[in-house]
């Protein structure tokens, strides 16, 4: 954040929650990212607290974007700076109006993604079912995605839904101020990558154990034959 969350109070109007902040030992971090829950505690004041949550908002979207281009220019590596070149170039060609119509596409697929679009606010169930959709696509491509991926399909989600934020989507880790990266669609891929994992190995056990069986139904038969 480049300004403190004092400067950010007083910028809002709402710097008689100041000292609030201080005694409770919020952070910069804990400004950015506490729950709803405990801003009740901090501005028990209704219209403070929205005006709070609607600020902290657009300062998360632009700390996010900011993060983003930041990670994409320094910490890619080159074949994921050649997929977010691929991805700006398209991106460049597309209208703002059609921000949203990959994830369009992908949701009529299906007759459970087609009752979302007829949502015009989400639900967490619709949410984790859209996660779920994207991230298994992007893992049948390939078991690694970038964060230029994620950022691409939290922006599909908040262009079809204007209702939805990025920030409960994808939040880019971040090395300056520690944070690791999260959101729905984040723990969506790191939850199928460990199913798929154990998937996997489970199969492989499975196999394994036929292996084993016919091998040993065979030395059976080859004993049976010898004693013959």
């Amino acid at each position: 954040m480049s300004h403190s969350y004092e400067e950010k109070l007083e910028e809002w109007g709402l710097s008689e929650y100041t000292q609030k902040f201080k005694d409770e030992g919020i952070d910069e971090q804990a400004f950015l990212y506490m729950p709803e829950y405990m801003v009740k505690e901090l501005i028990p004041t209704i219209g403070k607290r929205f005006r709070f949550l609607e600020n902290r908002k657009k300062l998360l979207t632009i700390e996010i974007e900011d993060s983003v281009r930041s990670e994409t220019s320094t910490d890619l590596a080159i074949s994921d700076i050649e997929e977010t070149v691929s991805i700006a170039s398209c991106s460049s060609k597309e209208s703002i109006d059609n921000r949203g119509q990959g994830l369009k596409e992908l949701l009529s697929e299906s007759s459970c993604g087609r009752k979302i679009l007829t949502q015009t606010r989400l639900t967490a169930s619709d949410r984790n079912k859209i996660s779920h959709f994207i991230i298994d696509k992007l893992l049948c491509k390939s078991m690694r995605v970038s964060s230029a991926d994620f950022q691409k399909w939290a922006e599909e989600i908040v262009g079809l839904f204007k209702y939805e934020i990025i920030s409960t989507y994808y939040v880019p880790s971040n090395a300056k101020q520690k944070r690791l990266a999260n959101g729905k669609l984040w723990d969506k891929y790191n939850n199928l990558k460990r199913y798929n994992k154990k998937q996997s190995l489970k199969t492989k056990r499975t196999l394994q154990c036929n292996v084993n069986y016919y091998r040993y139904v065979l030395i059976v038969a080859l004993q049976q034959e010898l004693i013959r």
